[in-house]
């Protein structure tokens, strides 16, 4: 049963859940990417690690890497932000930011995608234009010129491009089609008992909208 929501479904975004939604994210990202990167480069799973804020233990978070299969060489970075990415003075934002600075001072593509509404935005100077979730891509030799897709919650999500090492053409990467794969395979529509309100909560505009639609889809 497919997510009820046109664009992305804000109670996937409920702390209990979001571990599992982040699994599945990425694992859908590598599967929609690897074969049209083949033979040449290949998407691989990583993970950063750091240190627990609340327990003295070391924190594992994922994020795909594009590589060159014959040099092993670094590509493209991808990262899908999680809760701790986005609490300011939080080492799991330190430990994303760092990685960010990393890779935007090297010769390595860098793509971040942001489904949470809630917490700081990881890019604050300049502020970026309000938006529920947002989407970025920095191209290696093109900072100053990042693309950026503000997405609301009544809005499908974007085919963005994944780039790659020239001349190579970037890769399409259907951020819709990777959330409802990652519904589907969660069985998420078993979990989640949309006549209760979302967590975190909705802005009153955006929680009647929310209403009105599960009315419509007999979900309440």
């Amino acid at each position: 049963m497919p997510s009820p929501f046109p664009g992305m479904d804000p109670y996937l975004e409920s702390p209990t859940l979001w571990p599992d939604v982040h699994h599945g994210l990425i694992s859908h990202i590598q599967k929609s990417l690897n074969p049209a990167l083949r033979p040449r480069d290949v998407a691989r799973v990583e993970l950063r690690v750091y240190i627990s804020d609340l327990i003295d233990e070391e924190i594992e978070e994922a994020r795909l890497e594009i590589r060159h299969l014959e040099t092993g060489s670094l590509v493209t970075v991808i990262e899908v932000l999680s809760p701790t990415n986005k609490i300011r003075g939080a080492r799991g934002r330190a430990s994303f930011i760092d990685k960010r600075r990393e890779t935007l001072a090297s010769e390595v593509h860098w793509v971040e995608i942001d489904l949470l509404r809630i917490g700081v935005p990881s890019v604050t100077n300049p502020p970026l234009a309000p938006s529920d979730y947002r989407i970025l891509v920095s191209r290696a030799g093109h900072r100053k010129t990042a693309r950026y897709w503000p997405v609301n919650i009544r809005q499908p999500l974007p085919v963005i491009g994944v780039p790659l090492r020239e001349p190579h053409d970037d890769v399409p990467l259907d951020l819709a089609a990777v959330l409802n794969g990652a519904y589907d395979d969660g069985a998420y529509d078993l979990s989640i008992d949309y006549r209760k309100k979302t967590d975190p909560p909705l802005p009153t505009d955006h929680a009647k909208w929310v209403d009105k639609l599960l009315r419509e889809k007999g979900l309440r």
